[in-house]
C-alpha cells in the first residue's frame, strides 16, 4: 500500500482555498498529508492560520522555504498568474513534483522554460485545467475519436460571462497586461474561460490524451471596460486534423451563460457543458442524452497525485498538454494587434449597475451560439499567424 503523499500548497487567499479544502479532505482520507502553506500574505486570514498551526502544518512567507523541505514530495502552486512561472521553475529545480493552477504561464517562453525544467527534472507537471479531466469531456473526446461525428469539422462555444467591478478591483493585477514586471495577460481567454479554450482544443486533439497541433491562428481582442488588457476576445485555430476551433468569449456582458462547447462533424453534432451533460445528435438518428456526475476539481488533484506515485501514467493535464493553449492565446492577441485597435467604438459602451456592456455584442454572441458560421462583427478577427511566427513573448 503506497504511503501517503507529502504535499506543500503555495498560496492561502482567493481559488487557493479550494485547494486548501481539497488537500485537508484528502489528508482525511490517507492520499496526501499537507506539509505546508507559504503565502506572503497569510496574515490576511488569521482564523484560516490558526487552524492550519493547530493541525501542525507550517505557514511561510517564501516560497522558497517550502521548496526546499526534503519531506515535501509535490507543490501545488495557487499564487497570482504572473507568479505561476518562476515559482512553477523554483519548485521543478528543487526536484519537486508540481501542480499548476491554470493558466500555466502566460508567454509560449515561459512555457518552454517549465518545460526544460520538467524534462530536467524528470518530475510530473500537471496544469489546473480541470475541466479537461470531466467524465463529460473524457467522453465527448472518445466520441470523436472513435467517428462518433465522421470527420470532426469544428469546434465552437460562445459564452457571456459578466465580470463586475469587484472581480476587476479584487487583485491588483486584474485586468492587467503585467505587474511588477511579469507579464499576466488578465481577461476572459485566459483566466475565468481559460478551461474553455484549453478543452477545446483537447477536444481538438488527434489522441485521447493529446490536444491540437495548430497550424494558424487569428483573433479579435478588445475592451468595453477602462483596464489596460482585453475583456472581449474571438479566436479561430486550424488544426493540423482540419479541424477549426472558434470561440468568443467576453466579459462585458451583464448576461451569464451556461458553458456549452459544440462539436460538429460531417455526420453529426454533439454539445457538452460543466453541468456534466452530453447531447449527441446523429444527422441519420434519434438524440442521445448524457449525464456525467464528478468534481472536475476533486479529479483533477487526484489525476495528479496518481501520477506522482505511479511514474508510468501521464497525467491528463501535462504540461506538455498546455502548448496549444499558449500558441491560441498569444497568436489571437498578436493578430487582433497587427489588424485593428483592440478597443470598442465609445459611443457603443454603456455601464449597467458595475458591469459594462457593448452595443449589439450580447445579441451576436447569442446568434453565434445558435450558428458557429455567424462570427461577431464587432470581434472580427485580425490577419491569420502561423503557429510558427507566434511571438514567445508578450507583445505588448
Amino acid at each position: 500500500m503506497n504511503s501517503p503523499i507529502s504535499v506543500g500548497l503555495l498560496g492561502i487567499g482567493g481559488y487557493a482555498q479550494s485547494h486548501l479544502n481539497t488537500l485537508l479532505s484528502l489528508q482525511e482520507a490517507g492520499v496526501c498529508v499537507l506539509r505546508a502553506i507559504a503565502d506572503p500574505f497569510a496574515g490576511r486570514n488569521p482564523e484560516i492560520v490558526a487552524a492550519l498551526k493547530a493541525l501542525g502544518i507550517a505557514i511561510y512567507d517564501d516560497a522558497q522555504q517550502l521548496c526546499e523541505r526534503d519531506d515535501i514530495e509535490a507543490v501545488f502552486i495557487a499564487t497570482p498568474i504572473s507568479l505561476h512561472a518562476p515559482q512553477g521553475l523554483m519548485a521543478l529545480e528543487a526536484g519537486k513534483h508540481v501542480y499548476l493552477e491554470k493558466p500555466p504561464c502566460v508567454t509560449l517562453e515561459e512555457h518552454a522554460q517549465l518545460m526544460a525544467a520538467r524534462q530536467a527534472s524528470g518530475k510530473v507537471c500537471a496544469v489546473g485545467f480541470q475541466q479537461q479531466t470531466a467524465s463529460v469531456v473524457q467522453f465527448a473526446k472518445r466520441e470523436l475519436l472513435r467517428g462518433a461525428l465522421g470527420k470532426p469539422e469544428s469546434i465552437s462555444a460562445s459564452i457571456r460571462w459578466a465580470r463586475d467591478d469587484a472581480y476587476y478591483s479584487r487583485a491588483a493585477w486584474a485586468g492587467k497586461w503585467r505587474i511588477d514586471g511579469q507579464p499576466v495577460f488578465d481577461g476572459p481567454a485566459t483566466n475565468a474561460l481559460s478551461h474553455v479554450v484549453q478543452a477545446s482544443m483537447f477536444l481538438a486533439g488527434e489522441t485521447q490524451r493529446d490536444a491540437a497541433n495548430v497550424l494558424r491562428v487569428r483573433g479579435s481582442l478588445k475592451k468595453a471596460r477602462p483596464i489596460e488588457s482585453y475583456d472581449s476576445i474571438y479566436l479561430e485555430a486550424q488544426t493540423t486534423t482540419g479541424t477549426t476551433v472558434r470561440l468568443a468569449l467576453i466579459h462585458a456582458t451583464d448576461k451569464h451563460d451556461d458553458v456549452l462547447i459544440r462539436c460538429t462533424g460531417e455526420k453529426g453534432s454533439l454539445s457538452l457543458g460543466w453541468t456534466g451533460r452530453a447531447k449527441l445528435q446523429p444527422h441519420d438518428g434519434q438524440m442521445q442524452e448524457y449525464q456525467f456526475p464528478g468534481v472536475p476539481h476533486l479529479t483533477s488533484l487526484m489525476n495528479f497525485l496518481r501520477a506522482v506515485r505511479q511514474p508510468e501514467y501521464s497525467p491528463t493535464t501535462s504540461l506538455e498538454n498546455t502548448l496549444a493553449y499558449l500558441q491560441v492565446s498569444n497568436g489571437a492577441l498578436q493578430s487582433s494587434i497587427a489588424g485593428q485597435v483592440p478597443n470598442f467604438d465609445e459611443a457603443d459602451i454603456s455601464k449597467v449597475g458595475s458591469v459594462y456592456t457593448v452595443a449589439g455584442l450580447d445579441e451576436q454572441l447569442a446568434k453565434f451560439a445558435q450558428d458557429e458560421n455567424a462570427l461577431p462583427v464587432l470581434l472580427s478577427p485580425g490577419e491569420w499567424v502561423e503557429a510558427s511566427n507566434i511571438s514567445p513573448k508578450l507583445i505588448v
